[in-house]
């Protein structure tokens, strides 16, 4: 092997490497793009998270509301009802002492 040809095996062997090198740096590129999208969803997941965890307590404090809110007309018609009862027992005893 002569120098001449020495020296072209030695080109094609660093345009080669250089090829390569520039195709590890092109998919390194795409690699990290996808890291930084995938860390931005890991942030976004973790913030929504945290918000769903505030729109539970909400949704619970919510549903307490609503069940005493249910159950007033409820209580209302059981102070009614003791007073008809109270009444009427009142007028019974007032009837039959009467006579």
């Amino acid at each position: 092997m002569d120098c001449e040809e020495f020296y072209r095996d030695l080109v094609q062997r660093v345009t080669t490497a250089e090829e390569s090198s520039k195709s590890a740096h092109k998919r390194l590129d795409t690699i990290e793009a996808q890291i930084k999208a995938v860390n931005q969803l890991a942030t976004s997941l973790a913030a929504m998270t945290t918000e769903m965890g505030h729109v539970k307590e909400s949704l619970h404090s919510i549903d307490s509301r609503l069940y005493m809110i249910e159950q007033k007309p409820g209580k209302r018609w059981e102070a009614v009802v003791g007073q008809v009862l109270s009444l009427l027992t009142a007028a019974a005893v007032g009837y039959f002492l009467g006579k």
